[in-house]
């Protein structure tokens, strides 16, 4: 029995969104990349380019309360990754500050990484904390972002142990320049140097700041 819609075309489903509008999101060919500047060569991965189908369906979770998406895409994006990718140990959203979570009710990163948890059968820690309240990135220029994101993160002293050379999967929903995760991945190297970042979806930027292929 379907007990719910597609979120894209509307047809009953198992999912919120259905394996043929997903079908619809073609991955990208190369979805590696390097993360410059870190401590550490750190790969990043990206499912598929920041466009339709996929983007609609990141700015509804993102931004119009449909947070049912962000479990559904995770859980495709967990296969995906576990068919090509070693598991990882631990899984960490990217966090927002506070009072954006607040506002917005969730973060849309934490619920992709639990929707990827329950294919990988791993956790979810809380790791991070976000420190700074930044304005919308989108907003800024590439060079602004840097500059604004500097101290933005802090390690949760809970996990520093846990973490310990730990496989960590560094999990946010869409790569524009790479700045955001470039300072979570450094906090995150404080522990452990074993670490891969994955986003949903990666903005194609003529000339990005922080990311070459590989």
């Amino acid at each position: 029995m379907w007990l719910r819609r597609c979120h894209l075309c509307q047809r009953p489903a198992a999912e919120a969104l259905c394996l043929t509008c997903w079908g619809q999101i073609v991955p990208l060919a190369e979805p590696q990349h390097v993360l410059r500047h870190t401590p550490w060569p750190h790969v990043h991965l990206a499912y598929a380019a920041y466009e339709p189908p996929l983007k609609t369906l990141l700015l509804d979770l993102k931004y119009r309360q449909a947070r049912v998406l962000g479990l559904t895409l995770g859980r495709y994006l967990g296969q995906w990754y576990r068919a090509h990718w070693p598991l990882p140990d631990v899984l960490v959203p990217v966090p927002l500050h506070p009072q954006r979570q607040r506002e917005r009710g969730y973060n849309q990163a934490e619920l992709l990484a639990r929707g990827l948890a329950e294919v990988l059968d791993r956790p979810v820690l809380r790791a991070l904390q976000r420190q700074k309240h930044t304005p919308p990135l989108y907003t800024l220029s590439p060079e602004e972002r840097q500059q604004v994101l500097q101290g933005v993160f802090a390690l949760n002293p809970r996990w520093q142990r846990r973490l310990a050379q730990q496989r960590i999967l560094l999990v946010d929903d869409i790569l524009t320049t790479g700045a955001t995760l470039l300072q979570a991945a450094t906090i995150l190297a404080d522990c452990s140097q074993k670490l891969i970042s994955l986003s949903a979806a990666r903005a194609l930027i003529a000339d990005p700041l922080i990311f070459n292929r590989i």
